[in-house]
């Protein structure tokens, strides 16, 4: 039995314990909204990942337990570096809405992962990442990744359209890691990107205002800096829903965001 070279995904649920502990009252009973909000968020991160359908044509394997979800795949997958990063996309925009958060990283390594094990190398430098240099609440990624994409770029266009594709869902940080976009590449994952763009801006709006009144200082850090990205977004959202017409429902949708 040898390791594969795959391409690896960890991420991971952020203030899972939290959520676990508002799914019982201070007497112990069952509150069955935050039980169940947390049950829809499994299951559609089951159905969008096809967790209970591995597709053994993209030999791609997947595993989740407890707050944590690992994605991997063969390192020569044509053009699954995309569709995985899009995935993982539809992962953080499930999680906000439902008020969550998530962090994670994706890299390429040795690692055994079938439907019953997963270990090795990649794991450990997946989850190293995640946790020392991911840092706020992104899932980042190494330049190499976009060489394995050129590598493996789809059938029907060539490598530099694959490069392109992928780079369209990623955004730059300043500590010079790229991350997928979850703030104004949410749009396409929903489904009223017109309508329910703004309600998405405005979850995501108040989970930072929750988190910034925390009195733990690497906690408020981690929702400043999704703060520092958003609050432009969102006054420029709404400068710009100025120009929609009278009557419209994004316009009364997007004045209506408050200011961060």
């Amino acid at each position: 039995m040898n390791y594969e070279d795959r391409v690896l995904c960890f991420v991971d649920i952020l203030g899972f314990r939290s959520e676990i502990q508002q799914t019982f009252d201070k007497q112990g009973q069952d509150v069955a909204s935050r039980i169940k909000n947390l049950a829809d968020a499994f299951l559609f991160i089951h159905e969008l990942l096809d967790i209970d359908k591995p597709d053994e044509n993209r030999g791609r394997a997947v595993t989740q337990f407890s707050d944590s979800i690992v994605i991997s795949f063969p390192i020569k997958e044509r053009s699954e570096v995309f569709w995985t990063l899009n995935e993982l996309l539809g992962v953080q925009v499930s999680l906000i809405w439902r008020g969550m958060l998530s962090r994670g990283a994706v890299v390429e390594g040795k690692v055994l992962h079938t439907d019953k094990m997963i270990f090795g190398p990649a794991l450990v430098e997946a989850y190293d990442l995640e946790s020392k240099a991911a840092l706020f609440p992104r899932i980042i990624l190494g330049d190499s990744l976009l060489e394995v994409a050129k590598r493996a770029h789809g059938l029907h266009h060539g490598p530099e359209h694959e490069v392109a594709s992928i780079k369209t869902m990623l955004q730059r940080d300043t500590d010079g890691m790229s991350y997928i976009n979850y703030i104004t590449g949410a749009q396409g994952e929903l489904d009223d990107p017109d309508l329910d763009y703004p309600v998405y801006l405005g979850k995501l709006s108040g989970i930072v205002r929750e988190g910034m009144k925390s009195r733990d200082v690497p906690l408020r850090l981690k929702y400043q800096w999704i703060r520092e990205k958003l609050a432009p977004h969102v006054a420029a959202v709404k400068a710009g829903s100025c120009r929609l017409p009278e009557g419209d429902e994004r316009k009364e949708a997007y004045a209506s965001l408050p200011d961060l």
